[in-house]
């Protein structure tokens, strides 16, 4: 009897044919675990991108809406100037009946200013029929006012640049109970918001969103203003100077449209000592909504519909940005009633090529 001395049921390897399934396989399995890889790799970066867009959008919503809700006029007065005997309360832009001859209601002190150098731009509509638009030229400025006992609550400015008695003259001006020494601390600052002219070649037209802080000097109702020594081009980087006569702005001084240094986007960039807000921003767009003055002596206006926010009034001079200002008279354009104001702020993510845009309403 023969006995075989191969192992029953044994092999002595895998085939050729079985060698390139299992490879084909192996393959084809990695390629799906590196799409799936990627594929996560980029949700992931795309949800970052858009939290940390909606972050920074969320920084500039709550300063500037903290900026619009604050009082923005010194209390109305009498013909003597005493504040406090005109009004029951905090004055607010939509007190300012422009719209009407004469207008009613005037403050003492402080602005309201809301400046498109060019009119919103219209980009198109969505599947729902809402009209998407854009703008890069329009500007806010204001005078703010903080309430408090500390410095930290108030408004502040760093001193060590200017000549010495000029640092002793301009911090004699702070808001009473507080000690300051080289700083003026004041309830009152001058507040511009704009996008910085300047835009960033990085293909896409984006800019910074600057928000301009200059402190005003508490000089009493009807005091002269202080005249500073020290150069504009260095104290004008904190403190709110007139750019003529180089004098420590007033709450009375700089409700004085031609007493204010030209901002934003119609003459000058940022300067340091500007806090740039947010970057790679595409829109930042103000609206308000208003109703108009018609009738004798006045120009006819189209009145902003109930709940529409639109661009300012055509200026009557050609080639002039539209404008609203509660420092100018209540003629031309300027004889609206503003009730609220839209602001809409759009970013731009270069890296995943996303956008992001927040809308904040403030009734005025």
């Amino acid at each position: 009897m023969r006995i075989s001395t191969r192992t029953r049921g044994g092999r002595a390897g895998f085939t050729l044919v079985e060698l390139l399934v299992a490879a084909a396989l192996s393959i084809l399995i990695m390629a799906v675990l590196s799409t799936a890889f990627q594929t996560g790799l980029q949700t992931l970066s795309t949800l970052k991108s858009l939290g940390d867009m909606a972050e920074r959008l969320k920084t500039a919503e709550t300063l500037l809406r903290t900026d619009l809700a604050a009082e923005h006029f010194a209390t109305v007065g009498n013909s003597t100037g005493t504040p406090g005997d005109g009004s029951p309360g905090a004055l607010r832009v939509s007190d300012l009946r422009f719209d009407s001859a004469p207008p009613g209601g005037l403050p003492l002190g402080g602005y309201f200013q809301i400046l498109q150098a060019l009119g919103s731009s219209v980009e198109g509509s969505d599947a729902d029929g809402l009209i998407s638009t854009r703008a890069d030229g329009h500007r806010l400025s204001m005078t703010v006012k903080r309430t408090g006992r500390t410095p930290e609550q108030l408004f502040t400015a760093d001193l060590s640049q200017l000549t010495p008695g000029d640092q002793t003259n301009v911090s004699a001006q702070s808001t009473s109970d507080v000690g300051v020494g080289t700083r003026l601390v004041s309830e009152w600052a001058q507040v511009d918001w704009f996008l910085d002219p300047r835009p960033p070649l990085n293909g896409v037209p984006t800019w910074a969103l600057i928000r301009r802080v200059r402190v005003l000097g508490a000089q009493p109702l009807g005091a002269p203003p202080l005249i500073l020594s020290t150069p504009a081009t260095t104290a004008g980087d904190v403190l709110s100077l007139n750019p003529t006569t180089n004098a420590l702005h007033t709450i009375q001084t700089i409700a004085i449209p031609a007493n204010r240094s030209p901002v934003g986007p119609i003459t000058n960039p940022a300067k340091v000592g500007d806090d740039i807000v947010i970057t790679n921003v595409l829109s930042f767009e103000v609206r308000p909504m208003y109703t108009a003055a018609t009738g004798p002596g006045g120009v006819a206006l189209p009145p902003s519909p109930d709940g529409i926010f639109q661009d300012l009034p055509l200026p009557i001079a050609p080639g002039s940005p539209r404008e609203f200002d509660t420092g100018l008279p209540a003629t031309g354009n300027n004889r609206i009633r503003v009730l609220a104001v839209q602001v809409k702020i759009r970013v731009y993510d270069p890296k995943n090529k996303l956008t992001r845009q927040t809308t904040l309403v403030v009734k005025l």
